[in-house]
């Protein structure tokens, strides 16, 4: 015999009938409510069993893509990088990518973060936010900061002032941000091949 659940109540009023069917209707929205507040005794010993993994981490191929983008990010020049901060270049690049995978593969590939909002401007939380953790743990990206301040700290530094040249730049910042994207082999065209693929 099966044991099934019910929830019932008794209102004196038009009024607490209605604050009851929205309390309901909450419960039917799409998210994640975490009301006996366990979420973090779950998310503490998941950090210590299986460091950096996540439940919302579908796809490895993320943890090679968004260090590449950052690289990419960091061989541009000073100017280029002072025009387009790092949030906005990996938002830029993550939802084209985005595009181009759910172009490629269609419905039928399921686990490309932003394939369901690619028209409409790209998804909230961006695969670099997601797998942030992993990057960080694992040491793909020398860091023990979270992604903003990441993306503070490798901001191109400002020119000099007095300088001539707008791209002036100390080129030992550079180096010492691009040695913190840890990649075996880089190919600076990666991006424009899996564009024509």
């Amino acid at each position: 015999m099966a044991l099934t659940s019910q929830i019932g109540w008794v209102d004196f009023s038009s009024t607490d009938r209605d604050r009851v069917r929205q309390v309901l209707s909450q419960l039917n929205e799409p998210g994640t409510l975490d009301e006996l507040g366990i979420g973090a005794l779950r998310d503490g010993f998941a950090d210590r069993m299986f460091p950096g993994f996540s439940t919302i981490q579908t796809r490895a191929k993320y943890l090679i893509t968004v260090p590449r983008m950052i690289r990419d990010y960091l061989l541009l020049s000073s100017s280029e990088q002072r025009r387009t901060k790092l949030d906005k270049y990996l938002r830029a690049r993550e939802n084209e990518l985005a595009k181009v995978l759910t172009e490629r593969h269609g419905e039928s590939e399921t686990g490309i973060i932003g394939s369901t909002k690619v028209d409409s401007g790209g998804v909230a939380r961006l695969p670099s936010s997601v797998y942030w953790g992993a990057l960080r743990i694992w040491g793909l990206v020398d860091t023990t900061t979270s992604l903003s301040q990441f993306q503070r700290e490798i901001a191109a530094p400002e020119p000099a002032l007095g300088s001539m040249q707008q791209a002036e730049a100390d080129d030992s910042d550079g180096l010492r941000a691009l040695s913190r994207v840890k990649l075996d082999t880089f190919d600076q065209k990666w991006f424009e091949k899996v564009l024509r693929q």
